[in-house]
């Protein structure tokens, strides 16, 4: 096969890959353990890496301060987890999940440093995915209550989408939402077609809307702020883009505020400082984080002692938390140089390039790891990072810039 038709398979893979994220969890005929569209997707562009393995699986100056560090992150908490779990006689578990979207990542930051445009083509077909869904909503399909029972109405209820919780389908439609900000008012793309994205506003804010999630409405709210704030411009076009925003943020607003279960959990929180449980979680979690401070508890410990207190495992809705607990100080360490290397990228691209995109979708991934249950995993997650930490060095000036910081 010839290299130039597996590549461009390859990169059809990433984007089907990328455009099913909303899907993963749809189980049609019963065998979703076995075999989903995405899975499917996923091991096709990992099987195509393979053949340029010396290119796609490259570690460069650029990206070995990224890579490096994941691979560390993860062989720590492994590490940790097998020692916890000989001890207290948990089965052992290996963040095989967690090694997979590392994977992931290194693989798209290659692709996107390799061809920029790669970049485009995963926003694309992740907005593409999510109206996708959302015209899947609107004929009753795919829609379950919190049983994961399939319903026909979703007025007055959450939506459970094909296996999804909703804060998680709700993140995703405020992720497009920001996706199409950008590809539209950042300046890189100079067709006048990309203004028709602007009208699957709708349809991605409908999403957040019959979600009910808080965290995904305050989501798009940060993101825009970030985006039209920190957007660097001349004057007169600076004042244009933060009217920009804020004529955008007041229609909004006033369009998710015809979802009354919304609005009844936004009044809540604000009444009360209620979040969903979360900070009582945290403060259990910080309980586990000082039995041992230094080297953590691993995923056996962690488990049984939050069961202890639960009845079950639960999750820490939290990261940062999460790795704190189960890795110590050491693996809390290795994810912050990790996320501080992002953001020093996504800070010089706007210096270099003026575009806040980078920051704007680091703020909304921070956010996302920051109250998700699940994220140390969470594929969009690990996508997006690839994406906005290696499109920097499409710029020759900024690569020799930032090589020498």
């Amino acid at each position: 096969m010839k290299k130039n038709l597996a590549y461009k398979i390859k990169i059809i893979s990433l984007c089907l890959f990328v455009f099913s994220l909303g899907i993963e969890y749809w189980d049609p005929f019963g065998f979703r353990n076995i075999f989903t569209i995405t899975k499917f997707a996923g091991l096709l562009y990992a099987f195509f890496s393979f053949f340029d393995i010396k290119r796609n699986f490259a570690i460069t100056k650029q990206n070995k301060l990224l890579v490096y560090s994941c691979l560390i992150l993860w062989f720590w908490l492994t590490f940790v987890t097998l020692i916890s779990s000989s001890l207290i006689g948990e089965d052992i578990f290996l963040f095989l999940g967690v090694l997979q979207v590392i994977i992931l990542f290194w693989l798209v930051f290659n692709d996107v440093m390799n061809n920029p445009k790669v970049r485009n083509y995963v926003f694309l077909s992740f907005i593409s995915g999510i109206v996708f869904i959302s015209i899947l909503l609107s004929f009753g399909i795919g829609i379950e209550d919190n049983k994961g029972d399939l319903i026909n109405d979703i007025d007055n209820t959450r939506i459970y989408f094909m296996g999804m919780n909703p804060n998680r389908i709700g993140d995703l439609a405020a992720i497009a939402v920001l996706l199409v900000f950008s590809i539209v008012f950042s300046g890189k793309n100079s067709n006048k077609l990309r203004y028709l994205l602007l009208l699957t506003i709708p349809s991605l804010l409908s999403i957040i809307g019959f979600s009910g999630s808080r965290g995904s409405f305050i989501l798009v709210f940060l993101g825009l702020g970030v985006f039209f704030m920190l957007k660097k411009s001349k004057a007169l076009q600076k004042i244009l883009f933060i009217i920009i925003g804020v004529v955008s943020g007041v229609l909004i607003n006033n369009f998710m505020s015809n979802f009354d279960l919304l609005q009844k959990r936004l009044a809540s929180s604000l009444n009360s400082g209620e979040a969903g449980g979360r900070i009582e979680i945290w403060e259990d979690v910080f309980n586990i984080i000082q039995e041992n401070l230094i080297f953590g508890v691993g995923h056996g410990g962690y488990g049984f002692k939050m069961a202890q207190i639960y009845g079950v495992p639960k999750d820490s809705h939290n990261l940062f938390l999460f790795v704190w607990a189960v890795g110590g100080t050491i693996g809390l360490v290795i994810l912050l140089i990790f996320y501080t290397k992002v953001f020093k990228n996504s800070w010089f691209n706007l210096r270099i390039n003026g575009d806040a995109t980078n920051l704007m979708i680091l703020a909304a991934a921070l956010l996302i790891v920051f109250k998700s249950g699940g994220a140390i995993d969470l594929k969009v997650i690990w996508l997006m990072l690839a994406c906005i930490t290696a499109v920097e060095y499409s710029n020759g000036s900024f690569k020799k810039k930032l090589n020498n910081i």
